[in-house]
């Protein structure tokens, strides 16, 4: 811990009175001129935070911006991915799958002009077309009959050239996607960046997904791959679940942050962050580390806490979620360059008084705000 500053604390009563005093700190520092894209505050458990602080920020105007792990398979660009393979399975399909990906602003790969079709148009378009499955061969003139935009058109041809070609192969799977999410990228976040608020959260949320989905292209053609040496039969159908599945792992990592919003950040993903202000909260027993009798010696604590190492061959596996909590609060500790505070309430929300957190202690006496 000598490689970060010597902590202030704040108390106050309650999880939301301790919340109001977090953001009063923030709002000193940043009238006294810091940039508010320089500091950060850690939690423990975030979802326990983040209503609270948001609610105290916006006494002060003061935007939030929760680093909470993306659930990619809820954003636009992996709605549009997943829709992309579902119409390319070659059978006949409903008007919902066949206009998914136009509805999740597909953008022709190839396209000179790249743009989305209209929502006007594409709401005029499912107004005119039967709900019931059919051939592509029979969308196609069905569509035909309503005379569509040309960019409706360009996509059922590229539907079609698509389905026709070969058995998709991990290449095919690399090049077909990329291309969807590149031109995603290109065409249609700069409209929502256009359409967000001055936060720009919207925009921050999908630019990470971008980011992500680039990731899922590749590991879902990589797994793709191995199934199929495996003996699996090559389908769009099973690329959709392969990346169904990869969606569902969560970064250990967040993609993006906002200049403009005050970053809160679960500890877990501290690891190398570095901030002038950092404001860790919520150093009560049992948040952040819970005061029981450990199988770990005090020696061999303190030498987890300090990150000396060794520790792996003397303590059984029962310490290690406390030694994982002492980790993710040093971590959280060193990342302040110039000021560090620590945080707690005495009570919880029926009263009950809750003792600070053992860490506390292990950090030395600290001064009191």
């Amino acid at each position: 811990m000598s490689d970060s500053p010597t902590p202030e604390t704040v108390t106050a009563s309650t999880r939301e009175a301790e919340a109001r005093r977090v953001v009063e700190v923030v709002a000193d520092h940043v009238d006294e001129g810091t940039s508010l894209s320089d500091i950060v505050v850690v939690a423990p458990d975030l979802s326990r935070y983040e209503a609270a602080l948001t609610d105290a920020a916006g006494a002060f105007d003061l935007q939030t911006a929760a680093w909470t792990q993306l659930p990619l398979t809820d954003t636009l660009p992996y709605r549009l991915v997943a829709a992309v393979c579902r119409v390319l399975v070659d059978a006949p399909c409903s008007r919902a799958t066949l206009l998914a990906p136009l509805e999740y602003e597909w953008v022709h790969p190839e396209a000179a002009d790249p743009a989305p079709v209209p929502t006007p148009a594409l709401a005029r378009l499912a107004r005119e077309l039967p709900e019931e499955e059919r051939s592509l061969a029979e969308w196609n003139d069905l569509v035909a009959e309503t005379e569509p935009p040309r960019s409706v058109t360009r996509y059922l041809g590229w539907v079609a050239a698509t389905r026709d070609g070969p058995d998709p192969t991990p290449q095919t799977v690399r090049r077909t996607l990329s291309g969807i999410v590149d031109r995603y990228e290109e065409a249609v976040l700069p409209r929502r960046r256009d359409r967000d608020d001055e936060a720009l959260g919207a925009t921050a949320r999908t630019t990470r997904s971008v980011v992500r989905m680039r990731d899922l292209v590749t590991q879902a053609a990589a797994t793709y791959d191995d199934r199929l040496e495996t003996g699996m039969e090559p389908s769009w159908r099973a690329v959709d679940r392969i990346a169904e599945t990869v969606a569902g792992y969560r970064a250990g990592r967040r993609e993006h942050a906002n200049a403009r919003a005050l970053d809160l950040v679960e500890a877990n993903d501290t690891w190398g962050l570095s901030r002038p202000v950092v404001i860790v909260v919520g150093l009560r027993d049992g948040e952040w580390l819970r005061a029981h009798e450990s199988v770990l010696t005090d020696a061999l604590a303190q030498r987890v806490l300090a990150g000396d190492g060794g520790g792996g061959t003397l303590s059984p596996r029962a310490a290690w979620s406390d030694a994982g909590v002492r980790d993710q609060f040093r971590d959280a500790v060193t990342a302040a360059t110039e000021t560090l505070v620590c945080t707690r309430h005495r009570l919880d929300a029926d009263g009950t008084p809750c003792p600070p957190s053992p860490l506390l202690r292990e950090i030395g006496e600290t001064a009191e705000w």
